[in-house]
């Protein structure tokens, strides 16, 4: 029996007396009538396994007034609730905690309103609730959830022992009631990063790696060795400050300076591998030290962690060398939790074999064998109660790095002063990440040498670094492709200048069929098609619209590597984008023909380039195709 079926399969409460209910067993860990409920037990992802996977029933719960006796009700109603939703359908933990977050929001509600009682509540008060969670300006998908919940403690109210008395949303879903429509919901909370934030960002953040991250990590080390040497000998907390103080007397940083400089190395560490590789959180916080490798001869690094979106096991992710560099840092920097966790574990190991320690065996062994395991999280943390630890105290003072979130990145964009298009501090999350990822690739994919330099040359066939597993985010590259693909084409369309062998198909196309669209929904319909159809990508100096499935080169043999064979290319199609490129070719052509060791023929050759392909490409793509139609009539 699987763990998640063990929650699928909980008896009914109803007809229960209450002492009988308070022992009946709602996950592995838990009694209905505990103070908490640890699903913990039941999350087969560990980057999840934390205390954010615990439903707390005392002052937590909502505030402290839920402890007092007046909301004896709330807290005994939402009890049932929670358990009628886990009992009709298996939930994973994280959708059952956010399902609960939701009530929790509403019972603070109905608390502030002065009811203790569901059922007393009127229903024009709950009307109020409606309307105050749709003027909120929330996102679509939070009002759908809040309201959900409305609608769960009406759908479960045979099974509660207090619930409202009137169903406020009338058999509809949170999501009608919301007025959301399917686009609002579609649409990704956290959007992509805008293309001058993302670089702005990265280039800080690796600047911070290179030039930072080697003294931090020396200087790190040796205030964290002074420290666990105290924490040994079991001194106080106040000698364990005066030894970690002495240590960085010498140095730039105090304390906490160097706390946060540590923390934004890490935060740096993770925004690198993340923006580079796109891959979700979870399988973020599954990187284990040491699990990248180098393959030299091939110039590829391989990324090692879990994929737990489908199948749940291990996988490996093909990553630029500054993954690398952010790796190895990531690692040195956490290894003074790790030194902690070993001496954690030694301690544990040591009570263990104690006569009459009157420790409970088979709870000690399965903490010690959780710290095995956190002891090799490629980001650990320490965790924000670690200054009041004593000595031999065994609560955890290391965490994994589900605490590397929002928080850790909004501290970071506030040190590296990155501002969003607005010149407001931009927001960044997690998940956008992932999203910036995909369109990064998509912009990138239309471009061979990036392709080649990035990822090898197998990766010149778009299908190189294709993901089976990983259908999402395939998806969003895909979706993103097809806007670059139509963006591109109608420049091409719009009349602008074009060079290039191929130049003269573009422009009958666009003369014969798109000129003749008056209409802009026509016109949009025709670019649809075209970017169905069309292969599209850049060479670094040209558009190179080969297909391989047709036997054509694809840009990879001719114009990638020689310029000059855009004008013998019929594939080839140079835009006005490119005039600052070609600009510089010409530059530099330039100054190699006056290169006075040059010979004759190479000097020749050079100019023919010159006269012949480079100057009439810039003279084209400097061009007013408006006077030369007026010129022509």
């Amino acid at each position: 029996m699987s763990r998640q079926t063990e929650v699928a399969q909980l008896p009914s409460l109803m007809g229960f007396s209450h002492k009988t209910r308070q022992n009946v067993r709602v996950t592995p860990d838990s009694l209905f009538g505990d103070s908490r409920w640890d699903f913990n037990s039941l999350e087969s992802n560990p980057a999840k396994k934390d205390c954010a996977n615990v439903i707390r029933w005392n002052g937590k719960f909502c505030d402290e007034r839920f402890d007092a006796p007046q909301f004896a009700s709330l807290n005994i109603a939402t009890r049932e609730c929670v358990y009628a939703t886990m009992k009709e359908k298996t939930y994973t933990p994280t959708t059952i905690i956010n399902g609960f977050n939701q009530l929790k929001a509403f019972l603070r509600w109905v608390a502030d309103h002065g009811y203790d009682r569901l059922s007393d509540i009127p229903e024009t008060v709950l009307q109020k609730y409606v309307i105050e969670v749709n003027r909120s300006g929330l996102h679509p998908v939070t009002r759908t959830n809040k309201l959900d919940a409305l609608g769960r403690l009406w759908r479960y109210r045979d099974e509660m022992t207090d619930s409202i008395s009137v169903d406020v949303l009338r058999g509809r879903s949170g999501f009608k009631v919301s007025g959301a429509t399917r686009d609002e919901i579609k649409q990704n909370k956290y959007k992509f990063i805008p293309d001058e934030v993302a670089r702005d960002l990265i280039r800080k953040a690796v600047a911070l790696i290179r030039n930072e991250g080697a003294s931090i990590v020396k200087l790190n080390a040796e205030r964290e060795a002074a420290t666990l040497k105290v924490r040994m000998q079991g001194k106080s907390n106040s000698t364990v400050e005066r030894a970690r103080a002495k240590v960085l007397a010498d140095s730039e940083y105090s304390v906490k300076e160097l706390s946060q400089k540590v923390r934004l190395l890490l935060s740096s560490c993770y925004t690198v591998l993340a923006f580079f590789t796109g891959l979700r959180i979870s399988e973020m916080l599954s990187f284990k030290q040491g699990r990248i490798e180098r393959n030299e001869k091939a110039g590829e690094n391989w990324i090692y962690g879990r994929h737990y979106k489908i199948k749940k096991e291990a996988k490996k992710w093909m990553a630029p060398d500054i993954c690398f560099e952010a790796h190895e840092l990531a690692k040195q920097l956490t290894t003074p939790q790790r030194e902690s966790l070993d001496w954690e574990i030694s301690l544990r190991e040591q009570a263990l074999k104690a006569p009459d320690s009157g420790i409970d065996v088979k709870t000690e062994r399965k903490r010690i064998a959780e710290l095995k395991e956190l002891r090799n999280d490629l980001f650990l943390v320490w965790t924000s109660g670690r200054s009041n630890q004593k000595k031999c105290c065994f609560s955890p003072e290391v965490s994994g790095a589900k605490v590397i979130g929002d928080t850790y990145l909004k501290e970071l964009v506030r040190e590296l002063k990155v501002f969003g298009p607005d010149g407001s501090e931009w927001s960044l999350h997690s998940h956008q990440f992932r999203r910036t990822f995909a369109r990064f690739m998509a912009a990138n994919m239309m471009n061979l040498r990036y392709l080649k330099e990035h990822f090898g040359h197998k990766s010149l066939d778009m299908t190189a670094w294709y993901d089976q597993d990983d259908i999402e985010l395939t998806e969003m590259v895909l979706e993103y492709l097809h806007e670059f693909k139509k963006e591109k084409i109608t420049a091409m369309l719009s009349g602008k200048p074009l060079a290039g062998a191929g130049a003269k198909h573009i422009e009958d196309e666009r003369d014969v069929f798109f000129a003749g669209l008056t209409n802009q929904k026509a016109k949009d319909v025709f670019v649809e098609e075209l970017a169905d159809d069309v292969v599209l990508r850049s060479t670094g100096h040209s558009w190179c619209l080969g297909n391989v499935d047709n036997g054509d080169c694809a840009g990879t043999v001719c114009c990638m590597f020689d310029p000059s064979n855009v004008n013998e290319c019929e594939s080839a199609v140079v835009t006005d984008g490119y005039l600052p490129i070609w600009q510089e070719i010409e530059r530099t052509n330039v100054e190699a023909m006056n290169e006075p060791s040059l010979g004759r023929f190479k000097k020749e050759a050079i100019e023919r380039l010159l006269n012949e392909t480079i100057r009439p490409i810039i003279a084209r793509l400097k061009s007013d195709p408006a006077s030369e139609m007026r010129g022509a009539s």
